[in-house]
């Protein structure tokens, strides 16, 4: 599980960079796209005015012609390259949830509300039936059962993949649950 996460965690920060470098190479290629195109359009108007263009204003109309079909095929590239590596980081993820297992089951125990106070030294007859502990659920410190007790106080024992304590954070839970996420909206 640790190799697991250790490569999930370089997987992210590969399709992290190589998406930072292909929307800068985008953009660039955008830019070069649209100054070739201004350019182009300087040229046309200028040809239209003047009949006789020189050579070297044709040769650079056909160079300008040139470097525009060379950037749309570099775009339609990495367009191509996008879509095989999204490809493949769908492959890989579905491959690492199925490696940690399809179904897993969390828990996100509450904080008691102020009529559930358990430790109170002075509890209704109510509170004093429902338990005797400082609360009936009991978290394991290994993080992945607990302990509630029941009415008749008995303890009755859950094993789950995740236990979220009531005092952990909505980012904690999400950190936890974001590859599930991931999957759902990935199809």
């Amino acid at each position: 599980e640790v190799e697991l996460h250790t490569n999930q965690s370089s997987w992210q920060t590969e399709k992290e960079q190589m998406k930072t470098e292909h929307e800068t190479l985008v953009q660039k290629l955008k830019f070069d796209l649209r100054v070739s195109k201004h350019k182009h359009d300087i040229l046309s108007r200028n040809a239209a005015v003047d009949t006789s263009v020189d050579s070297s204003q044709e040769d650079d109309v056909a160079t300008l012609h040139a470097k525009l079909e060379e950037q749309d095929e570099t775009i339609m590239e990495l367009q191509s390259k996008l879509l095989e590596n999204e490809e493949k980081r769908r492959s890989m993820h579905n491959q690492i949830q199925e490696l940690r297992g399809n179904v897993r089951v969390y828990v996100r125990t509450r904080p008691f509300l102020t009529h559930h106070d358990f430790t109170s030294g002075d509890r209704t007859e109510e509170k004093k039936e429902c338990c005797e502990l400082s609360s009936p659920i009991n978290i394991h410190p290994s993080g992945t059962s607990l302990t509630i007790l029941n009415k008749e106080k008995e303890e009755q024992l859950f094993s789950l993949d995740k236990v979220f304590a009531p005092t952990v954070s909505q980012k904690e839970v999400f950190e936890e649950v974001a590859d599930f996420v991931q999957s759902a909206i990935d199809g």
